[in-house]
């Protein structure tokens, strides 16, 4: 008893210990687009998609994957109640196999977890009497047809049930063959339906498909990490550890686990290092293994006699299985707007059809094959193919830093969807302001009804209504407010919105309408504004209606939505060997950083004749300070030479780096694992040279090739978060090409310093028209205060002496189809004693606007 009692407080305090509110490291996404074209068009993917998308239960939520959940979990329980695992045990671990993000995250529309269900079932089948060839034969077909990727998990099962070792063997490799050729099948009918690639070459794609991993074909060991990392994400280092002290312990029945355990790991394990398995398909399979051994481990752990669990033992245990890890640490809940939105795609769906889009991930191609759009991986081979035959070809959201990363030029298209079908697609209980004035409610159209029920608005009172203002719960209760003359409303502090309270304000009057949280304006426009606030009281969506059918809401402005066209010849160049010199006119580089360590960075040298404002972007969010360092050396002074060449030395540079006066040396180490696969380098000025080493050059092309990106710098400001207006759905992007320091947020406030007293700006136009510069500058402060700022447009002055806001029409006549050039200039910079950089000017707002 005593033992007993000692365990429970050792197990509490691990599992208090564990209860803290830090979210995982992101998935890594280390595959081939050729292989998440090639999984995401397996034949049991496209089932659960078709039955998904005609099942819904929530917006976010499918009745066919949530039945791939409750297999999961049923087959688990089954398991731990045949090895001897307390019921109310097993039932808890259950729950939790269920919670963690490996399977849990998979209940969203464009994914699945037969991975894990193909491992589950073998498992079970392990403790169960399957030894019958027809049971085993019916299992491997079963799981070749499901998940083909995962089907390497059948191995250690089939050879359990074999005493030779050469009958083993043949088992397992008959297994691998099978899906390895089910896989080529997939390969052949998806690369012959691209009517842009030669249909005879589709072997050309075959390793693509069959050794998918990125990471391992830089580093077997990171790719090893990468696996580790998922698994610890998900079960958190006390699971692993209470599943290792059950696989230590095991005997009697549940030794004849053991075996088959660690043949999964180490042939698992193998197959990710030698990159012919993604870390994720890996961790979704061990997941699995994870929830038997972690119920064993608890049941051994709180056996107070050894072989009995007393009551307190089993109480604690079922506590401990279900708050670890299930919605904590683990489980990361999908924001609003990384669901599967699937009204939303329907609508935007026309925008497509006149060509293909590129995809870099099965979720993505899912949704567009359900969208009836035509999806094609983002390899460099397929995307110059279909972009020399002519081909309109482009890319959405996530996709677009990675293909603009390997040098493709792009070109910003406005994406719209109606604003019920923005609505339909909310998640439940997610706070909703809408103002619509009494001349667009007809525009809203009683087609919207099923939309408005869901923010509380009834059918009949939009038919003849007044203005509408609503501040409403998807799903739930909500303050709906109708008036002839106009409504204006504020609901203060008080009502519940997840974490914390916040006033939420709206105003629907003739020609006017806003939503906003006092004192800051999320929307406005003369006809409809739209702000969603998800659980934490971040503002996950803000949008105004245009005057339209439907009021089309712009979703450009969301990361997630930005739709772009691609063209151009990527200049790119082969660094796969030592150090590699790179063309003078690359202002911004696309670099493979896979496989980079503390031992061996991603390593670039600059020459410039002007000091560089260099930033390096593209890692997986939340960026970690301290993932790039760039040290700037003035060849003109003698310490700054002796630095220079002692880090020279280090590095192992034996050839010239460029004639510039400025040499800056950029070191780039992400902080985590598999954070990006490739990254940005910007220079921030004209550079003379560079010269790269990258960490680990692989074979395929996407960690050999440094490319020239043809976006001359990051966007300014971030791209405008601030209140979203009627300008914003024509609003052209802007680029921060030289002489800019990064981007800053403050109070809520983005702004941006110039860095030097000239800083250009980019932009580009299909064809010349009308569009309007919108500014709010304010340059440095002297002793005799604000300097004023002078605008030029193609090296034309627009506007001296300009401080605070101001509205430019920018002649047409100056403007050119294509690239163009914003200049401000201010007479000197300041060094603030407070900053240790060079400040010309405050850029609050710069847009350009169609």
């Amino acid at each position: 008893m005593v033992r007993s009692f000692i365990a429970l407080l050792l197990v509490l305090a691990a599992g208090l210990w564990c209860l803290d509110t830090r979210q995982p490291a992101a998935w890594p996404d280390g595959v081939t687009p050729w292989f998440a074209h090639v999984r995401a068009l397996a034949p049991a993917a496209f089932a659960v998609d078709l039955l998904d998308i005609h099942a819904p239960i929530t917006p976010d939520l499918a009745a066919p994957s949530a039945v791939l959940l409750v297999l999961i979990a049923a087959c688990t329980l089954a398991t731990l109640l045949r090895v001897g695992v307390p019921a109310v045990v097993a039932v808890a671990v259950a729950l939790s196999l269920a919670a963690v993000r490996s399977v849990w995250s998979s209940l969203a529309l464009g994914h699945d977890a037969f991975a894990t269900l193909v491992a589950a079932a073998a498992i079970l089948a392990l403790t169960t009497d399957a030894r019958t060839a027809r049971r085993r034969v019916t299992l491997a077909v079963l799981a070749i047809l499901l998940a083909p990727a995962a089907a390497w998990g059948l191995v250690p099962l089939l050879a359990a049930h074999w005493q030779s070792t050469r009958a083993r063997v043949v088992a397992g490799a008959i297994v691998l063959i099978a899906a390895c050729c089910v896989q080529g099948v997939i390969l052949a009918y998806a690369w012959q339906s691209i009517a842009c690639l030669d249909a005879d070459m589709w072997l050309a794609a075959i390793g693509d498909v069959l050794r998918p991993g990125l990471v391992a074909d830089a580093s077997p060991w990171l790719a090893l990490r990468g696996a580790a990392t998922i698994v610890l994400g998900d079960v958190h280092v006390f699971g692993v550890a209470v599943a290792a002290w059950g696989l230590a312990r095991a005997a009697g029945a549940t030794a004849l686990l053991r075996g088959p355990t660690l043949a999964t790991l180490l042939l698992g394990g193998g197959a990710v290092a030698a990159g012919l398995l993604p870390s994720v398909a890996f961790a979704q399979v061990l997941v699995a293994w994870w929830a038997v051994w972690f119920g064993l481990g608890l049941a051994r752990l709180l056996a107070g006699d050894g072989t009995r669990v007393h009551a307190p033992g089993v109480a604690t245990a079922a506590i401990v299985a279900v708050a670890i890890p299930v919605l904590r640490h683990a489980t990361v809940e999908p924001t609003p707007w990384a669901g599967s939105m699937r009204h939303v795609t329907r609508a935007v769906a026309p925008t497509w059809r006149d060509g293909l889009v590129a995809s870099d991930d099965a979720t993505t191609t899912r949704r567009l094959r359900l969208a009836r759009a035509r999806p094609i991986p983002a390899s460099p081979a397929t995307l110059d193919g279909c972009l020399a035959a002519g081909v309109s070809v482009r890319a959405l959201g996530d996709t677009i830093p990675r293909i603009e990363s390997l040098g493709y030029d792009t070109d910003q298209r406005p994406v719209s969807a109606p604003l019920s079908a923005v609505l339909q697609d909310l998640r439940a209980d997610q706070l909703v302001a809408l103002a619509v004035a009494p001349e667009a409610v007809p525009w809203f159209g009683t087609q919207a009804a099923p939309a408005a029920a869901r923010v509380s608005v009834k059918r009949d009172s939009l038919v003849g209504a007044p203005a509408l203002a609503v501040i409403a719960r998807t799903d739930g209760d909500g303050d709906v407010r109708m008036g002839r003359d106009g409504v204006e409303f504020t609901r203060q502090p008080g009502d519940r919105l997840g974490a914390r309270t916040l006033p939420v304000a709206v105003d629907a009057h003739a020609g006017r309408t806003m939503v906003a949280t006092p004192p800051q304006t999320l929307a406005s426009s003369r006809h409809a504004a739209l702000a969603v606030i998800d659980g934490t009281g971040a503002v996950a969506l803000r949008a105004v209606g245009a005057p339209a059918p439907g009021l089309p809401v712009s979703l450009q402005q969301h990361a997630a939505w930005r739709q772009v066209a691609l063209g151009g010849r990527p200049a790119c160049v082969d660094a796969s060997l030592g150090w590699t010199h790179v063309p003078l006119h690359a202002h911004r580089l696309g670099v493979p950083v896979v496989g980079a360590s503390s031992r061996r960075p991603l390593v670039l040298y600059l020459a410039s004749a002007e000091p560089p404002a260099v930033s390096v972007s593209g890692f997986s969010p939340p960026q970690s300070a301290g993932t790039w360092i760039a040290d700037t050396f003035d060849t003109q002074q003698a310490d700054d030479v002796r630095r220079l060449r002692e880090v020279q030395a280090e590095d192992g540079v034996s050839e010239p780096t460029g004639t510039g006066r400025w040499m800056t040396r950029v070191r780039v180490v992400p902080r985590v694992v598999q954070s990006a696969h490739r990254v940005v380098v910007t220079a921030g000025v004209s550079p003379d040279a560079w010269l790269v080493r990258l960490p680990a050059p692989g074979h395929h092309p996407e960690t050999r090739l440094v490319c020239a990106t043809a976006a001359p710098g990051d966007r300014l400001l971030l791209g405008h978060d601030d209140a979203v207006d009627d300008r914003t759905a024509r609003e052209i992007v802007v680029w921060a090409a030289e002489g800019w320091h990064g981007a800053e947020r403050v109070h809520g406030q983005t702004f941006q310093w110039t860095a030097r007293t000239d800083a250009v700006a980019v932009f580009r136009l299909a064809r010349q028209m009308p569009v309007t510069l919108t500014l709010d500058v304010t340059g440095a402060h002297l002793p005799t205060g604000a300097q004023p700022v002078t605008v030029r447009l193609n090296g034309q002055v627009l506007r001296t002496e300009l401080e605070g806001a101001a509205d430019i029409a920018l002649p047409v006549e100056v403007l050119r189809a294509g690239e163009n050039t914003l200049t401000l200039s201010v007479g000197t910079v300041v060094q603030p004693p407070v900053d240790n950089r060079t400040l010309g000017i405050l850029v609050r707002q710069l847009r350009v606007i169609s």
